[in-house]
């Protein structure tokens, strides 16, 4: 799921010029946001808003910068290579919490 959602932010970023992602990001961790107490009991909270803010980062790089974006194909699959990581890491939190 939250890859899926991931791979949406950045080709809105992609599509709409780096405008979706900052709406996103807004939506997600400003207008909407997250319990703190959720933050202070889970470490995998911090892990996939991280994750999310990577995502919306490179939808703005890349909508930003899409001229460039050919040359830059190796820096685009590490980002997306670390935001993946970013992910499996939550995921192996929340289980680890789960069956603490």
């Amino acid at each position: 799921w939250n890859i899926m959602i991931s791979f949406i932010v950045i080709c809105s970023g992609v599509i709409s010029f780096g405008i979706l992602p900052i709406v996103w990001a807004f939506f997600n961790l400003g207008l909407f946001s997250p319990n703190a107490d959720f933050f202070r009991r889970y470490l995998h909270s911090w892990i996939e808003e991280m994750a999310h803010i990577f995502s919306a980062a490179l939808g703005l790089w890349i909508g930003r910068n899409i001229q460039i974006f050919a040359n830059n194909l190796p820096t685009f699959i590490e980002i997306i290579t670390f935001i993946f990581a970013l992910y499996v890491v939550s995921a192996f939190a929340e289980v680890a919490e789960i069956k603490l």
